[in-house]
């Protein structure tokens, strides 16, 4: 019986190993999306991507170029069963609600045209 305890337990620790791998991924790939385009001219992202939504200036008076998406979901969660402070059992009933991201890309050139910089956000 404590065999297959310590089995399970390594088993559930492998498994939020993996969880939590799998979830930096995307980070790690949109980091590595930014990092391949510096070095490279503003044409070239500008032939691959399309013409930026924004295109800026910032206090250095190097060109910003943005790139911004929006993606709605819906999201279901399920219902929710709580006591209140009298003792009273309540339940919340499940609901659907309407979920926005919006993810930014920001490249920073040069007065070359050359890529130097770049950054994305999450929101």
């Amino acid at each position: 019986m404590r065999q297959n305890a310590g089995r399970r337990n390594r088993v559930a620790r492998w498994t939020a190993a993996m969880l939590l791998l799998a979830a930096g991924c995307g980070i790690t790939t949109r980091n590595a999306q930014i990092r391949e385009w510096i070095g490279r001219p503003e044409s070239a992202l500008v032939a691959a991507w399309g013409p930026p939504q924004t295109v800026t200036t910032d206090r250095k008076g190097q060109r910003l170029l943005i790139y911004e998406w929006e993606t709605d979901e819906w999201v279901d969660e399920p219902g929710k069963m709580w006591t209140d402070s009298n003792g009273v059992t309540r339940w919340t009933p499940p609901q659907r609600r309407q979920v926005t991201t919006r993810e930014v890309r920001r490249f920073v050139v040069d007065p070359n045209g050359k890529i130097i910089d770049g950054a994305w956000r999450f929101y």
